[in-house]
């Protein structure tokens, strides 16, 4: 139960900062909005790395889990209080930072942990993350009137119960094995691992569009109450289908749930695309989010526990982060700041969302004719997913 409110407790943070995040910045920093982006698209991957690199080598897990939720709170309410724009960027650089760590130490911890399922403890996330999208959706008028990041100052206070939880985490994990870095960053290159690399750098190339800037276009077409809104929706299909993922990869080829969640991502990018520029209200494309996000995301765990034993797990992550994750969002975060730069009007968020809804519908080619681990999954493999083995 304590990874289950971890989770919770994390994701009601998250969610908070996230949601609020590209509206904050585009609103009170627009001159300075890239440079905020860059530095946190970059601090994201060293948070992870760091924190699987030490989680993999020195086997600890409560404390780095305890420090980096606690450094939460103070830089989630420094970067939500209209500070100057260097140390806004300061702020944001170490809150990215701490929030990919504590969420790297946690999701190992979790997949460690005999009496846990991960998919069933990171659902529970999802339920935070709606619950404070609810509670922004219901406050829009008053955030409005008063200011979203007075909100965003004191939903740091989230992280203060996650500091308590993360006491209760095991003090070390389970692995015994040799840990040599040169071993994991060997594995990226075997097998379908650097295809698959290098098809999920364009997948994040696209899906930054998500995390930087669906919040502000939201905003600009429907008003702050549709961000909330949009965001509580997203996660309405995550919910019902992170529980049963295990399942599906026993029942269908891993390839196929990559396409389904790609072929939901081009849909959504296809509909927000064309809502920019027409009467379609653009906020329930948020629905597809659940398949996109969550089935990709699902996918990147399972194929990161196939290409890496357990005791690198966390190093293997991080290199996938680093390379994916933050490469790939940094360049497409390039390039969306230079159409949304040369024209900032809903017009070029329009091409934005459609060249990304065309590289989906490239990646699709991609991931048919790529050569995954197994074929369809089987009861072993899922046995493992529920049951990740105590090494």
């Amino acid at each position: 139960m304590i990874y289950f409110a971890l989770f919770f407790v994390y994701f009601l943070g998250n969610g908070a900062y996230f949601s609020g995040f590209s509206p904050y910045v585009l609103g009170n920093y627009p001159a300075e909005s890239a440079a905020i982006f860059l530095s946190s698209q970059i601090a994201s991957p060293a948070g992870t790395l760091l924190a699987g690199v030490t989680t993999d080598k020195t086997r600890l897990l409560r404390w780095p889990l305890f420090v980096c939720v606690s450094s939460l709170v103070v830089f989630q309410f420094l970067f939500f209080s209209v500070l100057s724009p260097l140390w806004t960027i300061v702020s944001s650089i170490c809150l990215r930072f701490f929030l990919s760590a504590a969420g790297q130490i946690l999701v190992i911890a979790t997949l460690e942990s005999g009496g846990a399922r991960f998919a069933r403890a990171r659902t529970a996330g999802t339920v935070g993350f709606c619950v404070i999208q609810i509670v922004l959706y219901l406050l829009a008028e008053t955030l409005v009137a008063h200011s979203s990041a007075e909100f965003g100052r004191w939903t740091a206070a989230f992280y203060s119960i996650g500091m308590i939880l993360a006491l209760f985490v095991p003090l070390k994990r389970k692995t015994h094995e040799p840990y040599y870095f040169s071993e994991a960053v060997q594995r990226m290159f075997r097998g379908s691992a650097p295809a698959f690399f290098v098809a999920s750098f364009f997948f994040y190339l696209c899906y930054q569009l998500v995390d930087y800037y669906i919040g502000r276009f939201l905003e600009m077409r429907h008003g702050i109450s549709a961000v909330y809104l949009g965001w509580g929706l997203s996660v309405f299909l995550e919910i019902l289908l992170m529980p049963f993922t295990a399942l599906l990869f026993e029942k269908f080829h891993t390839r196929s749930l990559f396409v389904l969640a790609i072929a939901a991502g081009a849909l959504r990018f296809l509909w927000l695309g064309v809502a920019a520029t027409s009467e379609i209200p653009a906020v329930f494309a948020q629905l597809l989010h659940g398949l996109h996000f969550a089935g990709y995301y699902a996918g990147v765990i399972f194929l990161l526990r196939r290409y890496f034993p357990a005791h690198l797990y966390g190093t293997g992550h991080a290199l996938f982060s680093g390379f994916a994750m933050s490469c790939g969002g940094i360049a497409g975060n390039m390039l969306t700041a230079y159409m949304l730069g040369k024209s900032p009007g809903v017009s070029s968020f329009a091409i934005v969302f459609l060249g990304a809804a065309g590289i989906h519908i490239l990646l699709i080619g991609a991931f048919y004719f790529m050569r995954l681990p197994g074929g369809a999954v089987s009861h072993s493999a899922r046995t493992e997913a529920e049951n990740p083995p105590a090494v």
